[in-house]
Protein backbone atom coordinates (compact mmCIF):
# COMPACT_ATOMS: atom_id res chain seq x y z
CA UNK A 1 0.00 0.00 0.00
CA UNK A 2 2.82 2.36 0.80
CA UNK A 3 4.45 1.59 -2.49
CA UNK A 4 1.24 2.42 -4.37
CA UNK A 5 0.98 5.78 -2.64
CA UNK A 6 4.54 6.59 -3.51
CA UNK A 7 3.92 5.70 -7.16
CA UNK A 8 0.72 7.84 -7.19
CA UNK A 9 2.57 10.76 -5.72
CA UNK A 10 5.31 10.48 -8.28
CA UNK A 11 2.72 10.36 -11.07
CA UNK A 12 0.96 13.43 -9.73
CA UNK A 13 4.26 15.29 -9.60
CA UNK A 14 4.99 14.26 -13.15
CA UNK A 15 1.59 15.49 -14.30
CA UNK A 16 2.20 18.78 -12.57
CA UNK A 17 5.48 19.11 -14.45
CA UNK A 18 3.63 18.50 -17.71
CA UNK A 19 1.13 21.18 -16.80
CA UNK A 20 3.84 23.67 -15.96
CA UNK A 21 5.53 22.90 -19.25
CA UNK A 22 2.22 23.42 -21.07
CA UNK A 23 1.70 26.77 -19.35
CA UNK A 24 5.23 27.82 -20.23
CA UNK A 25 4.65 26.80 -23.84
CA UNK A 26 1.35 28.69 -23.91
CA UNK A 27 2.93 31.98 -22.98
CA UNK A 28 5.79 31.26 -25.34
CA UNK A 29 3.27 30.69 -28.12
CA UNK A 30 1.45 33.89 -27.20
CA UNK A 31 4.69 35.80 -27.62
CA UNK A 32 5.37 34.07 -30.94
CA UNK A 33 1.84 34.88 -32.13
CA UNK A 34 2.26 38.52 -31.12
CA UNK A 35 5.48 38.69 -33.10
CA UNK A 36 3.84 36.94 -36.06
CA UNK A 37 0.95 39.45 -36.04
CA UNK A 38 3.42 42.30 -35.84
CA UNK A 39 5.26 40.80 -38.81
CA UNK A 40 1.99 40.80 -40.80
CA UNK A 41 1.65 44.53 -40.11
CA UNK A 42 5.27 45.08 -41.09
CA UNK A 43 4.85 43.22 -44.38
CA UNK A 44 1.69 45.17 -45.20
CA UNK A 45 3.49 48.43 -44.45
CA UNK A 46 6.45 47.41 -46.59
CA UNK A 47 4.16 46.48 -49.47
CA UNK A 48 2.48 49.89 -49.33
CA UNK A 49 5.86 51.62 -49.21
CA UNK A 50 7.13 49.66 -52.22
CA UNK A 51 3.93 50.43 -54.15
CA UNK A 52 4.21 54.14 -53.32
CA UNK A 53 7.89 54.16 -54.31
CA UNK A 54 7.10 52.65 -57.70
CA UNK A 55 4.31 55.17 -58.31
CA UNK A 56 6.51 58.09 -57.28
CA UNK A 57 9.39 56.94 -59.45
CA UNK A 58 7.31 56.58 -62.59
CA UNK A 59 5.39 59.79 -61.86
CA UNK A 60 8.58 61.81 -61.57
CA UNK A 61 11.11 60.27 -63.97
CA UNK A 62 12.17 62.27 -67.01
CA UNK A 63 9.88 60.39 -69.39
CA UNK A 64 6.78 61.02 -67.31
CA UNK A 65 7.69 64.66 -66.72
CA UNK A 66 8.25 65.44 -70.39
CA UNK A 67 5.78 63.18 -72.15
CA UNK A 68 2.28 61.82 -71.84
CA UNK A 69 -0.04 59.29 -73.44
CA UNK A 70 -1.21 62.14 -75.71
CA UNK A 71 2.16 61.89 -77.48
CA UNK A 72 1.33 58.33 -78.47
CA UNK A 73 -2.00 59.53 -79.89
CA UNK A 74 -0.19 62.28 -81.79
CA UNK A 75 2.20 59.78 -83.34
CA UNK A 76 -0.51 57.44 -84.58
CA UNK A 77 -2.59 60.37 -85.77
CA UNK A 78 0.38 61.66 -87.79
CA UNK A 79 0.89 58.20 -89.27
CA UNK A 80 -2.73 58.01 -90.36
CA UNK A 81 -2.52 61.43 -92.00
CA UNK A 82 0.78 60.77 -93.76
CA UNK A 83 0.45 60.39 -97.51
CA UNK A 84 3.64 60.09 -99.62
CA UNK A 85 1.77 61.44 -102.64
CA UNK A 86 1.50 64.79 -100.88
CA UNK A 87 5.22 65.24 -101.40
CA UNK A 88 5.41 64.58 -105.13
CA UNK A 89 4.87 67.62 -107.33
CA UNK A 90 1.88 67.04 -109.60
CA UNK A 91 2.95 68.96 -112.71
CA UNK A 92 1.34 69.23 -116.13
CA UNK A 93 3.09 67.86 -119.17
CA UNK A 94 5.43 70.22 -120.96
CA UNK A 95 3.39 72.20 -123.46
CA UNK A 96 5.11 73.94 -126.35
CA UNK A 97 2.78 75.15 -129.08
CA UNK A 98 5.23 76.91 -131.39
CA UNK A 99 6.30 75.55 -134.78
CA UNK A 100 9.28 76.11 -137.06
CA UNK A 101 7.17 78.51 -139.07
CA UNK A 102 7.11 80.88 -136.12
CA UNK A 103 10.87 81.33 -136.47
CA UNK A 104 11.16 81.97 -140.19
CA UNK A 105 12.68 85.26 -141.15
CA UNK A 106 9.71 87.65 -141.46
CA UNK A 107 11.14 88.74 -144.83
CA UNK A 108 11.27 85.19 -146.12
CA UNK A 109 9.18 85.82 -149.20
CA UNK A 110 11.15 88.92 -150.14
CA UNK A 111 14.42 87.04 -149.65
CA UNK A 112 13.23 84.19 -151.88
CA UNK A 113 12.05 86.64 -154.49
CA UNK A 114 15.30 88.57 -154.35
CA UNK A 115 17.24 85.31 -154.72
CA UNK A 116 15.25 84.42 -157.82
CA UNK A 117 15.79 87.86 -159.36
CA UNK A 118 19.51 87.78 -158.62
CA UNK A 119 19.86 84.38 -160.27
CA UNK A 120 17.82 85.61 -163.24
CA UNK A 121 20.05 88.60 -163.66
CA UNK A 122 23.15 86.47 -163.44
CA UNK A 123 21.70 84.07 -165.99
CA UNK A 124 20.91 86.95 -168.34
CA UNK A 125 24.40 88.30 -167.98
CA UNK A 126 25.74 84.89 -168.83
CA UNK A 127 23.57 84.71 -171.96
CA UNK A 128 21.22 82.07 -170.55
CA UNK A 129 18.17 84.35 -170.52
CA UNK A 130 14.85 82.78 -169.70
CA UNK A 131 15.44 79.37 -171.08
CA UNK A 132 15.47 76.02 -169.34
CA UNK A 133 18.94 76.64 -167.99
CA UNK A 134 17.86 79.88 -166.31
CA UNK A 135 14.77 78.27 -164.82
CA UNK A 136 16.84 75.42 -163.43
CA UNK A 137 19.37 77.78 -161.90
CA UNK A 138 16.62 79.91 -160.37
CA UNK A 139 14.87 76.83 -158.92
CA UNK A 140 18.12 75.54 -157.47
CA UNK A 141 19.07 78.84 -155.87
CA UNK A 142 15.56 79.38 -154.52
CA UNK A 143 15.54 75.85 -153.08
CA UNK A 144 18.94 76.38 -151.48
CA UNK A 145 17.87 79.72 -150.02
CA UNK A 146 14.61 78.20 -148.75
CA UNK A 147 16.57 75.38 -147.08
CA UNK A 148 18.93 77.91 -145.57
CA UNK A 149 16.03 79.92 -144.17
CA UNK A 150 14.39 76.70 -142.89
CA UNK A 151 17.59 75.59 -141.18
CA UNK A 152 17.91 78.99 -139.53
CA UNK A 153 14.29 78.80 -138.38
CA UNK A 154 14.75 75.21 -137.15
CA UNK A 155 17.84 76.20 -135.18
CA UNK A 156 15.96 79.05 -133.54
CA UNK A 157 12.98 76.77 -132.92
CA UNK A 158 15.11 74.14 -131.22
CA UNK A 159 16.96 76.75 -129.18
CA UNK A 160 13.75 78.39 -128.02
CA UNK A 161 12.09 75.07 -127.24
CA UNK A 162 15.11 73.88 -125.25
CA UNK A 163 15.18 77.17 -123.36
CA UNK A 164 11.51 76.95 -122.43
CA UNK A 165 11.87 73.30 -121.46
CA UNK A 166 14.78 74.22 -119.20
CA UNK A 167 12.67 76.90 -117.56
CA UNK A 168 9.90 74.34 -117.15
CA UNK A 169 12.32 71.80 -115.67
CA UNK A 170 13.78 74.39 -113.31
CA UNK A 171 10.27 75.27 -112.17
CA UNK A 172 9.45 71.59 -111.58
CA UNK A 173 12.73 71.02 -109.75
CA UNK A 174 12.20 74.09 -107.59
CA UNK A 175 8.75 72.97 -106.52
CA UNK A 176 9.83 69.36 -106.04
CA UNK A 177 12.74 70.54 -103.88
CA UNK A 178 10.27 72.41 -101.70
CA UNK A 179 8.18 69.28 -101.36
CA UNK A 180 11.31 67.23 -100.64
CA UNK A 181 12.17 69.63 -97.83
CA UNK A 182 8.65 69.33 -96.45
CA UNK A 183 8.85 65.55 -96.80
CA UNK A 184 12.14 65.45 -94.90
CA UNK A 185 10.68 67.65 -92.19
CA UNK A 186 7.61 65.44 -91.93
CA UNK A 187 9.73 62.29 -91.77
CA UNK A 188 11.86 63.85 -89.06
CA UNK A 189 8.73 64.77 -87.15
CA UNK A 190 7.38 61.24 -87.49
CA UNK A 191 10.70 59.82 -86.30
CA UNK A 192 10.72 62.13 -83.29
CA UNK A 193 7.10 61.37 -82.47
CA UNK A 194 7.86 57.66 -82.83
CA UNK A 195 10.80 57.96 -80.45
CA UNK A 196 8.67 59.75 -77.87
CA UNK A 197 5.81 57.30 -78.37
CA UNK A 198 8.15 54.36 -77.82
CA UNK A 199 9.53 55.98 -74.68
CA UNK A 200 6.03 56.54 -73.30
CA UNK A 201 4.95 53.00 -74.13
CA UNK A 202 8.11 51.50 -72.62
CA UNK A 203 7.70 53.64 -69.51
CA UNK A 204 4.11 52.52 -69.05
CA UNK A 205 5.05 48.89 -69.72
CA UNK A 206 7.90 49.03 -67.21
CA UNK A 207 5.65 50.59 -64.58
CA UNK A 208 3.04 47.89 -65.14
CA UNK A 209 5.61 45.09 -64.90
CA UNK A 210 7.30 46.57 -61.83
CA UNK A 211 3.96 47.13 -60.13
CA UNK A 212 2.74 43.63 -60.97
CA UNK A 213 6.02 42.06 -59.84
CA UNK A 214 5.96 43.99 -56.56
CA UNK A 215 2.33 43.01 -55.96
CA UNK A 216 3.03 39.35 -56.58
CA UNK A 217 6.06 39.40 -54.28
CA UNK A 218 4.12 41.38 -51.68
CA UNK A 219 1.15 39.01 -51.77
CA UNK A 220 3.44 36.03 -51.33
CA UNK A 221 5.22 37.64 -48.37
CA UNK A 222 1.92 38.70 -46.80
CA UNK A 223 0.34 35.27 -47.19
CA UNK A 224 3.42 33.67 -45.65
CA UNK A 225 3.27 36.09 -42.71
CA UNK A 226 -0.46 35.50 -42.22
CA UNK A 227 0.00 31.74 -42.33
CA UNK A 228 2.76 32.00 -39.73
CA UNK A 229 0.45 34.07 -37.52
CA UNK A 230 -2.34 31.53 -37.94
CA UNK A 231 0.00 28.67 -37.05
CA UNK A 232 1.21 30.50 -33.96
CA UNK A 233 -2.40 30.99 -32.83
CA UNK A 234 -3.26 27.28 -32.92
CA UNK A 235 -0.29 26.10 -30.88
CA UNK A 236 -1.94 26.99 -27.53
CA UNK A 237 -5.32 25.32 -28.15
CA UNK A 238 -6.37 22.96 -25.36
CA UNK A 239 -3.68 24.18 -22.98
CA UNK A 240 -6.11 25.34 -20.30
CA UNK A 241 -8.02 22.05 -20.53
CA UNK A 242 -4.83 20.17 -19.86
CA UNK A 243 -3.84 22.38 -16.96
CA UNK A 244 -7.31 22.31 -15.32
CA UNK A 245 -7.33 18.53 -15.39
CA UNK A 246 -4.05 18.47 -13.50
CA UNK A 247 -4.78 20.91 -10.69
Amino acid sequence: MAAANIISAIAQDADKDVGLTAISNYFGNKEAQSKANANVDTVESQNRAISDSIKNYYANNSTSKNTSSADVDSYYSALREYNPSDYVYDFDEFDYDKTVDDFYNPNKDKIIDATAKTTQQMASGAGIGRGTGAASAIATDVADKNEELYNDALTQYNTDKASEYQEYSDYIDKNQNKLNALSNATNTQLTNLGTVSSAVTANEQNEFEDTLGAQQTGYTALNTAKQAAANAGTADSGVFGIVSSLF
